[in-house]
Protein backbone atom coordinates (compact mmCIF):
# COMPACT_ATOMS: atom_id res chain seq x y z
CA UNK A 1 0.00 0.00 0.00
CA UNK A 2 1.05 3.68 -1.08
CA UNK A 3 1.81 6.29 1.93
CA UNK A 4 -0.92 8.28 0.37
CA UNK A 5 -3.10 5.72 0.55
CA UNK A 6 -1.89 4.32 4.06
CA UNK A 7 -2.89 7.57 5.25
CA UNK A 8 -6.35 8.57 3.71
CA UNK A 9 -7.03 4.98 5.35
CA UNK A 10 -5.70 6.06 8.67
CA UNK A 11 -7.70 9.38 8.21
CA UNK A 12 -11.29 7.64 7.96
CA UNK A 13 -10.78 5.11 10.34
CA UNK A 14 -9.83 8.61 12.25
CA UNK A 15 -13.16 10.06 11.25
CA UNK A 16 -15.31 7.05 11.87
CA UNK A 17 -13.82 6.72 15.19
CA UNK A 18 -14.60 10.26 16.05
CA UNK A 19 -18.14 9.79 15.02
CA UNK A 20 -18.98 6.82 17.41
CA UNK A 21 -16.58 8.83 20.15
CA UNK A 22 -14.50 5.94 20.91
CA UNK A 23 -11.42 7.55 22.52
CA UNK A 24 -9.88 4.55 22.82
CA UNK A 25 -9.45 4.30 19.09
CA UNK A 26 -8.55 7.87 18.53
CA UNK A 27 -5.58 6.96 21.01
CA UNK A 28 -4.11 4.45 19.16
CA UNK A 29 -4.35 6.00 16.17
CA UNK A 30 -1.95 8.69 16.86
CA UNK A 31 1.37 7.02 16.38
CA UNK A 32 0.00 4.82 12.96
CA UNK A 33 -0.89 8.76 11.71
CA UNK A 34 2.08 9.93 12.77
CA UNK A 35 4.74 7.26 10.97
CA UNK A 36 1.74 7.81 7.77
CA UNK A 37 2.64 11.69 7.45
CA UNK A 38 6.43 11.39 8.09
CA UNK A 39 5.84 8.61 5.08
CA UNK A 40 4.70 11.29 2.67
CA UNK A 41 7.94 13.65 2.83
CA UNK A 42 12.18 13.02 2.73
CA UNK A 43 13.05 14.28 6.34
CA UNK A 44 16.67 14.63 8.21
CA UNK A 45 18.68 11.08 7.36
CA UNK A 46 17.13 10.12 3.60
CA UNK A 47 18.53 10.43 0.84
CA UNK A 48 16.50 11.73 -2.36
CA UNK A 49 12.64 11.91 -2.86
CA UNK A 50 10.87 10.08 -0.28
CA UNK A 51 7.82 7.94 -0.55
CA UNK A 52 5.81 11.11 -0.80
CA UNK A 53 7.01 12.21 -4.12
CA UNK A 54 4.97 9.11 -5.69
CA UNK A 55 1.65 11.26 -4.54
CA UNK A 56 0.06 13.07 -6.88
CA UNK A 57 -1.68 16.30 -6.41
CA UNK A 58 -5.46 14.37 -7.03
CA UNK A 59 -4.18 12.14 -3.89
CA UNK A 60 -2.86 15.10 -1.86
CA UNK A 61 -6.04 17.25 -2.31
CA UNK A 62 -8.08 14.26 -0.74
CA UNK A 63 -5.76 13.75 2.17
CA UNK A 64 -6.69 17.84 2.74
CA UNK A 65 -9.74 17.28 2.42
CA UNK A 66 -10.04 14.03 4.74
CA UNK A 67 -7.69 16.04 6.92
CA UNK A 68 -9.63 18.85 7.02
CA UNK A 69 -12.82 17.08 8.19
CA UNK A 70 -11.48 15.52 10.69
CA UNK A 71 -10.01 18.85 11.95
CA UNK A 72 -13.62 19.96 12.11
CA UNK A 73 -15.01 16.81 14.50
CA UNK A 74 -11.92 16.75 16.65
CA UNK A 75 -12.74 20.39 17.35
CA UNK A 76 -16.46 19.35 17.78
CA UNK A 77 -15.18 16.70 20.22
CA UNK A 78 -12.88 18.69 22.26
CA UNK A 79 -16.01 21.69 22.77
CA UNK A 80 -18.21 18.71 23.84
CA UNK A 81 -15.53 17.44 26.18
CA UNK A 82 -14.95 20.74 27.92
CA UNK A 83 -18.95 21.25 28.31
CA UNK A 84 -19.12 18.25 29.71
CA UNK A 85 -16.65 18.86 32.20
CA UNK A 86 -17.98 22.10 33.04
CA UNK A 87 -21.09 20.47 33.81
CA UNK A 88 -19.19 18.02 35.87
CA UNK A 89 -17.44 20.06 37.91
CA UNK A 90 -20.73 22.44 38.17
CA UNK A 91 -22.84 19.63 39.63
CA UNK A 92 -20.20 18.18 41.54
CA UNK A 93 -19.58 22.20 43.29
CA UNK A 94 -23.57 21.94 43.64
CA UNK A 95 -24.88 21.90 47.36
CA UNK A 96 -27.78 21.27 49.41
CA UNK A 97 -30.26 24.12 50.03
CA UNK A 98 -32.06 23.41 52.61
CA UNK A 99 -34.96 25.61 54.79
CA UNK A 100 -36.14 25.21 58.88
CA UNK A 101 -39.56 24.72 59.99
CA UNK A 102 -39.92 28.62 59.68
CA UNK A 103 -38.71 28.88 56.18
CA UNK A 104 -34.84 30.63 56.95
CA UNK A 105 -32.09 29.31 55.06
CA UNK A 106 -30.11 26.24 57.03
CA UNK A 107 -26.57 26.03 56.19
CA UNK A 108 -25.72 22.84 57.61
CA UNK A 109 -27.70 19.75 56.03
CA UNK A 110 -29.15 17.78 59.69
CA UNK A 111 -27.46 14.55 60.28
CA UNK A 112 -28.82 11.32 61.19
CA UNK A 113 -32.52 10.92 61.93
CA UNK A 114 -34.35 14.04 59.58
CA UNK A 115 -37.85 13.17 59.66
CA UNK A 116 -39.67 12.56 62.93
CA UNK A 117 -42.95 10.31 63.65
CA UNK A 118 -46.21 11.88 64.93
Amino acid sequence: MKPGETLERLLREQRAALRKGELEALAKLVTPLERAMQDLAPGPGKTGPGPGAEVGPQVLERLRRCAAENAVLLEAACAGLKRARALRDRGAAARLMTYDASGRFAPDVPQGRTLARK
